[in-house]
């Protein structure tokens, strides 16, 4: 899917472009240069300053930069105190936003009643009846549609913060304007609720992922074998080979990559911008 993406992408916009007559202006330019300007601020450096940028502006900031915060990510501005001994700012206590997938629709917990096996014995697909139970002040009506809202493993979790160099209840924030659509922009989020709720860590990874790593991969021997992995990636009907059969067997996931290939390093934004590159949010 990111092969013919992308193929798609260099062969379509240019004939588009090309017919439409459109030419580049000084607004675009300036958009690019300030999703630029974001990415540089936030990717290549470490989880804990990006983290502390995106709250907070450049390093020695005290207060939060000035930009559109949603209301549900302050909790509420306290007088000033002991830690504030001039007296002269308010402080300002962030909450994130707690959410539960990435589209912002509201959900809700409902409970499996029951669950039959419609198939005959010995077929080879797999039919289930749920019995949902709706919560209170819910109701069905026919044409409704059942949402289902996955989590990641909470071990898997933290592995994945801590390659990350993330703490698990740091907070931080997206730029409107860096591309990232995996997570909401603008709004205070918890590293925890991104990763168990927000994003899929355990799917197959894909060309993008690889390019990134060898960017960044220290060690040779460990760039020479990311490259194996992107080419079986990249060319899904090659040949067969040992390697070919563990990626079809699901055998790599981003984790197991920070794991097994440690001169490696993301940090939470470049895992993110990742993230969106592959347009793999959990919405399911």
């Amino acid at each position: 899917m990111d092969r013919l993406h992308a193929d798609w992408n260099s062969r379509v916009w240019p004939i588009l472009l090309e017919l439409s007559g459109a030419r580049p202006t000084a607004d675009a330019a300036e958009r690019v240069a300030a999703e630029n300007a974001a990415s540089g601020t936030l990717t290549g450096t470490d989880s804990k300053t990006a983290m502390h940028r995106s709250l907070f502006g450049a390093d020695d900031a005290t207060e939060p930069i000035a930009r559109p915060v949603s209301v549900t990510s302050i909790m509420g501005r306290m007088a000033p105190g002991p830690a504030d001994p001039g007296g002269t700012q308010p402080r300002v206590l962030l909450a994130p936003a707690i959410l539960t997938n990435a589209v912002g629709i509201r959900t809700v917990e409902a409970r499996v009643l029951a669950c039959q096996e419609l198939q005959a014995a010995g077929s080879p697909k797999r039919t289930r009846q749920l019995d949902i139970g709706l919560p209170p002040g819910l109701t069905y009506r026919a044409g409704d549609h059942l949402g289902v809202c996955p989590r990641n493993d909470e071990e898997r979790v933290g592995r994945l913060a801590r390659h990350l160099g993330a703490t698990l209840d740091g907070l931080f924030m997206a730029p409107k304007a860096m591309t990232v659509r995996a997570v909401p922009k603008g709004v205070v989020l918890q590293v925890r609720n991104v990763l168990t709720n927000l994003v899929d860590i355990g799917g197959r990874p894909g060309v993008p992922l690889l390019e990134l790593l060898l960017e960044k991969a220290a060690d040779p021997g460990e760039r020479s074998r990311l490259a194996d992995i992107r080419d079986v990636l990249a060319a899904p009907g090659g040949p067969d080979s040992p390697l070919r059969a563990a990626v079809d067997a699901g055998g790599y996931d981003v984790l197991r990559l920070l794991e097994e290939f440690s001169s490696c390093s993301l940090n939470i934004f470049e895992f993110l911008r990742w993230r969106s590159r592959c347009g793999r949010a959990i919405t399911r």
